[in-house]
């Protein structure tokens, strides 16, 4: 279990900034008015790694915000009411002591484990900002928890931005507009430390923006329409989710028809589909023989993200790295190609999709129409990044 000392200083325990972190919020505070935000400030908008280890310090009940364990209550309880049928496998929240949590970040992989030996619980939390699942990593993280806390009970959530579903139905989806629910709950309901209070204030105001929604009207107005019009939005959320898997489905057909790309569905859910180019093969000196055979020894992969937002990635992993990836990556870090790195590296690409017109126009598609769209969603896919390959080609033989 993590050592966690009451009065440590957030940099330590949160954002890993520098050594004097909290003298840095204190110049910040001194120096910029309310139009300044100390998070946008250290670069943390879209960075999974930090907003991560700001949940495990929120989580942690032995820490210098002195919440204790209001912020696991209030994530539970709002969990527990999006999730009703988690009361028969947890019973009553209230009943919960939750005042001795603490937290492992990226135990054996897994993002969040907070656990609570008063109440024999654990929270496992997969966090996600801009990429999806990958390599059965849900079931895998699932697995080592059963395994290891057997005689607890275990509640899995998949957070992102806007609760994206994850591809096993045991694992919860949960937002950041959830989290800015429990924020915004804990800045009215408790007496806060007033360093304390703007800095939640600062990151409630970044995760409103990530997630489109800045201003408290929109939010009153969504929970006002959501409460008058529930019946006929879970009709069409329910219809538009078949048509988003029935699209899916066609589209992975399309991509076995396809002789541009190389594509595997073993590889793929209902929510990403994974494909290779012979380019690429050349470059990453990549093939699917042997253990590749399911992609789990890949030097990388594309990745075609079917979400609420629709996206185009190339994903190089690390733990497989050649001579060939790093000579990739050099050129892609030359040409500021690179959008975020940890286990994989990720390059992203700018597509011409509007997602919620595209998403919401598949229910209306006859099965031969979604065909047709199918075939034009992955061609408009592969001519980005047949448009991408061609120089980075050029430019490794140049560097040969």
């Amino acid at each position: 279990m993590d050592k966690v000392v009451k009065g440590n200083t957030m940099e330590e325990s949160l954002l890993k900034l520098d050594q004097d972190w909290e003298k840095k919020y204190d110049d910040f505070l001194k120096e910029n008015d309310n139009s300044r935000n100390f998070f946008r400030l250290v670069e943390m908008q879209r960075f999974e790694i930090k907003h991560s280890n700001l949940l495990a310090w929120l989580l942690r009940a032995n820490e210098s915000h002195e919440l204790h364990g209001i912020f696991m209550k209030y994530f539970m309880e709002r969990l527990v009411s999006k999730y009703p049928s988690l009361k028969k496998t947890i019973g009553d929240i209230e009943k919960y002591d939750f005042d001795d949590v603490t937290v492992k970040r990226e135990y054996k992989d897994i993002d969040i484990l907070a656990r609570s030996e008063n109440s024999n619980f654990n929270l496992i939390i997969e966090n996600k900002i801009d990429s999806g699942e990958h390599d059965e990593q849900l079931s895998r993280y699932e697995e080592i928890v059963t395994k290891e806390y057997a005689e607890s009970k275990n509640v899995y959530v998949y957070l992102t931005l806007n609760g994206a579903l994850p591809s096993i139905e045991s694992w919860k989806a949960f937002s950041y507009r959830d989290v800015e629910s429990i924020i915004k709950k804990i800045l009215k309901t408790q007496k806060l430390d007033t360093k304390i209070k703007f800095f939640l204030e600062d990151y409630l105001q970044l995760t409103r923006e990530n997630t489109g929604m800045v201003e408290d009207e929109k939010e009153k107005l969504a929970r006002e329409f959501l409460k008058n019009h529930k019946e006929a939005l879970d009709f069409i959320k329910n219809y538009s989710k078949s048509a988003t898997e029935r699209f899916v489905e066609i589209l992975k057909g399309t991509c076995n028809e396809s002789s541009e790309i190389e594509f595997t569905e073993d590889a793929s859910n209902k929510t990403y589909i994974r494909f290779k180019t012979d380019n690429m093969n050349k470059m990453t000196q990549d093939d699917l023989e042997g253990k590749n055979k399911t992609w789990s020894g890949a030097k990388y992969f594309y990745e075609m993200l079917i979400e609420s937002t629709p996206s185009l990635q190339l994903s190089i992993k690390k733990a497989n790295e050649n001579k060939a990836t790093e000579n990739l990556v050099k050129v892609l870090r030359a040409n500021n190609d690179i959008s975020s790195e940890s286990k994989h590296i990720v390059k992203k690409f700018t597509t011409d999709y509007s997602t919620k017109v595209f998403i919401d126009d598949l229910s209306t598609l006859s099965p031969d129409e979604m065909k047709k769209a199918s075939e034009e969603f992955l061609s408009s896919f592969v001519a980005k990044i047949t448009e991408f390959e061609k120089p980075l080609k050029e430019q490794l033989v140049k560097n040969d």
